[in-house]
C-alpha cells in the first residue's frame, strides 16, 4: 500500500468513527426549538445532553429521529407544558413536568438522566422495551404511568421510587433485585408480571395490597416475606412462579383473589392464619380447586343499604350490602362493571375498576397558563366522591382517577 492510500484509508476509518459516535451539547433558551438547534445531527447523535427549557414536542422530536441516540441528560433541562397548534400524538396539550407517553419507548436508549424537576411524572410506556442499563434516579419523580419501563430487559435491579405507580411498570423485564422502601405500601396489578429473572424482593414486609396478577409468572422467585398487616392479594398475584411456600398471618386480610398462588410447581403448603382459617395444600391442589366465585357485573343503583349488581348472562340483579364495598366504590357510578367475589354463594369483596373517567362537578376554576402537576385543589365528582386535581382542572371537565388510590392521573 502507497503513502498515500495508507493516507487516505485512515482518513476514512476517522470519519467513520466520528460518524459511529457523535456526542451534542444543546442548551435552548425556548421550548420546542430542538429540531432546528439540533438539525441533521440528530440522525447521528449517540449522546446528547440538553440544557434549558423543552416540551413534549422536543422530547418527541428526540424519540422519533434520533435512531443512534443511547444516552441522553436532560438534568439540566425543564420540561415546559406544551399548548401548540399541531397535535402530537393526537393531543393538543401536555402538562409541564412531564415525560410524555412512548416518547422513548423501542429507541436505542441505554441511559438517562431525568430532569431535576420537581413532581416530574414518566408517561405510560416512556422507556419501554428500551436497552437501558439501569433504571435512571428517581428522586424527584411523583408519577409512574402504565407499563413505563416494560420490557426493558437490562433493567436489573429496581428500588422502589417514592412515587404513584401505575400498572405494569417493570413487566417483562429483566429484574432480578428489588428493594421495597417505605413508600411501597401497594404493588399495582401486573408491576412484575413475566420477569423470569426476579428472584430476591427485600422490604416486602412493609407492602399492605397485592395487586392482580403483580408477580405472576415470576418463576425465579422462591421466596416472598409477607406483611403481618396485608389486607388483600388480587388474582394471580403469584400465579405460575416459582414460590415454594406461602405464610400468611395478618389479622387484616380480607381478601385473597382467585388463582393468587395457581400453577406454581414448588409451592408445597400455605399458611393462612387471623382473618382466614388456616389451611395448607400441596402443589397439585393449587387455588383452582377453591370455592371462591368471579363474576363481573353491572352497579344498577343503590336502595338504602343494598347495592343492586345486574348479572350479565341472567339479567337478575343481585343485591349486595353496603358493608362489602370498599373505600373506592365511592368513585363507582351507574352501568360501571364492578368484579364480584362470593364464597359459597355470599358475596364478600366488589372490586371496582382500576381506572375510571368521571366528571368535575365541582372546583375552583383554573386558570390560563397554569400547567403544574404538583400544586392541586380539592375537586368534587359527579359521584361525590372529593380528589385532590391540578389547578388547571375546570368544573365540567373529565379526569381519570386510579380508584386503588383515589388519585388523579390525567385529563380524560
Amino acid at each position: 500500500m502507497t503513502h498515500n492510500s495508507l493516507k487516505y484509508t485512515l482518513a476514512a476509518a476517522a470519519l467513520t468513527l466520528a460518524a459511529a459516535a457523535f456526542a451534542d451539547n444543546v442548551t435552548l433558551t425556548q421550548a420546542g426549538t430542538l429540531e432546528q438547534a439540533l438539525g441533521r445531527n440528530a440522525a447521528t447523535v449517540t449522546e446528547l445532553t440538553v440544557s434549558g427549557p423543552v416540551n413534549a414536542a422536543d422530547l418527541y422530536f428526540l424519540g422519533e429521529n434520533a435512531p443512534k441516540l443511547t444516552a441522553l441528560d436532560l438534568g439540566a433541562a425543564v420540561i415546559e407544558a406544551y399548548n401548540g397548534t399541531k397535535k402530537l400524538h393526537g393531543f393538543a396539550s401536555y402538562e409541564a413536568a412531564l415525560i410524555p407517553a412512548g416518547a422513548f419507548g423501542a429507541t436505542a436508549l441505554e441511559s438517562v438522566i431525568l430532569p431535576r424537576q420537581q413532581g416530574l411524572a414518566i408517561g405510560a410506556m416512556a422507556f419501554a422495551n428500551t436497552p437501558l442499563k439501569a433504571l435512571p434516579d428517581m428522586s424527584m419523580v411523583a408519577k409512574v404511568d402504565d407499563g413505563a419501563f416494560s420490557g426493558c430487559a437490562h433493567i436489573t435491579a429496581v428500588t422502589w421510587p417514592a412515587a404513584a405507580m401505575g400498572t405494569n411498570v417493570f413487566a417483562g423485564s429483566g429484574v432480578q433485585t428489588v428493594a421495597f422502601t417505605a413508600d411501597a405500601t401497594v404493588v399495582p396489578a401486573g408491576t412484575f408480571s413475566g420477569c423470569s429473572t426476579l428472584k430476591s424482593v427485600t422490604g416486602s414486609d412493609k407492602v399492605t395490597a397485592i395487586g392482580d396478577g403483580a408477580f405472576e409468572s415470576c418463576t425465579a422467585l422462591a421466596a416472598f416475606s409477607f406483611s403481618k398487616s396485608i389486607t388483600a392479594i388480587g388474582q394471580e398475584a403469584f400465579r405460575a412462579g416459582g414460590l415454594e411456600k406461602v405464610e400468611l398471618a395478618s389479622p387484616a386480610l380480607r381478601s385473597i383473589g382467585a388463582f393468587a398462588f395457581a400453577n406454581c410447581p414448588d409451592l408445597e403448603s400455605a399458611s393462612i392464619t387471623g382473618a382466614v382459617t388456616e389451611t395448607s395444600f400441596n402443589p397439585t391442589a393449587k387455588f383452582e380447586n377453591a370455592t371462591v366465585d368471579r363474576m363481573t357485573m353491572e352497579y344498577s343503583y343503590a336502595d338504602g343499604n343494598l347495592y343492586y349488581f345486574m348479572n350479565p348472562e341472567t339479567y337478575e340483579l343481585e343485591p349486595v350490602d353496603e358493608s362489602v364495598l370498599g373505600d373506592s366504590f365511592k368513585f363507582v357510578k351507574e352501568n360501571m362493571v364492578c368484579t364480584i367475589y362470593s364464597y359459597k354463594g355470599k358475596v364478600f369483596n366488589v372490586e371496582p375498576p382500576f381506572f375510571v373517567e368521571l366528571e368535575v362537578t365541582d372546583t375552583d376554576p383554573g386558570f390560563a397558563g397554569n400547567t403544574a402537576t404538583n400544586a392541586t385543589k380539592p375537586a368534587t365528582l359527579e359521584t361525590g366522591a372529593e380528589v385532590k386535581v391540578p389547578l388547571f382542572i375546570e368544573p365540567g371537565e373529565r379526569i381519570k382517577i386510579d380508584t386503588r388510590t383515589g388519585e388523579y392521573l390525567s385529563r380524560a
